[in-house]
């Protein structure tokens, strides 16, 4: 009966031990990527952003798109194509879209599918920054080859439960998301690649994104990137009319 309580505490201490060293390398990992990226500072200190460039889908369509946000939790993202204007936007309490191509033509109260997709383009600092206080978890997954390169895996689970996969390079910028999302309801795997980072006011942006999507893939090619700018909030509201 000893020998036994002796093996059941070993045990425990074993896995007490497994998931500090766990813990230490998650808050590790972060520290890296907070360094990678310009700083926890410059990012919380991160008031707006519009950025600009063009986008391309499979090849075949392509048009401007621009992209501002401002906090605390807002954005809108204008896309032309093919002579269509596409506007979808988040005031804090209200996502919102108009969508010519598929014949709304005025600011139309987005679905909730879509709705999510808006929102979560009006976290100005992503996921990992503020983490916490906004109710994610993070769990420091190893090292897995990716692309036949090296790299840190992480996964951050919302306090909805959507759990999206960060994949960090050599020197702990993101490279790879890959997150489950629900796509005309079905649950559909997405996979956002990164690259061409460049500093903007000492914070690192990546200037091309990927999106594999099972309508294809669209690349978005970034021209600028401003920060910090002034805003009139008023373009975010359904109310201003598009």
């Amino acid at each position: 009966m000893l020998k036994a309580r002796k093996i059941v505490f070993s045990a425990l201490a074993m896995a007490m031990m497994v998931s500090s060293a766990v813990a230490q390398s998650t808050d590790e990992v972060l520290g890296k990527y907070y360094d990678a990226i310009g700083g926890v500072d410059a990012w919380t200190n991160l008031t707006s952003m519009k950025a600009s460039g063009t986008l391309d889908v499979m090849g075949m369509v392509n048009g401007p798109f621009t992209i501002v946000q401002k906090r605390p939790a807002m954005a809108r993202i204008e896309i032309t194509v093919q002579g269509m204007d596409i506007v979808q936007a988040f005031d804090g309490e209200t996502a919102w879209q108009i969508m010519p191509m598929m014949g709304v033509t005025e600011p139309t109260r987005a679905d909730p599918e879509t709705a999510q997709q808006i929102i979560e383009q009006a976290d100005l600092d992503g996921p990992l920054v503020g983490w916490q206080e906004d109710g994610y978890t993070v769990d420091f997954e190893g090292v897995e080859t990716m692309d036949g390169a090296e790299t840190t895996k992480l996964k951050i689970t919302s306090k909805d439960g959507l759990v999206t996969y960060y994949y960090l390079d050599g020197e702990y910028l993101p490279v790879k998301m890959v997150s489950v999302r629900s796509v005309q309801g079905l649950d559909t795997e997405l996979t956002t690649s990164l690259g061409d980072y460049q500093a903007v006011n000492g914070m690192m942006f990546p200037f091309f994104i990927e999106i594999d999507t099972p309508m294809g893939a669209q690349q978005l090619t970034f021209d600028s990137i401003e920060v910090n700018i002034p805003v009139d909030e008023s373009i975010f509201s359904m109310s201003s009319g598009g």
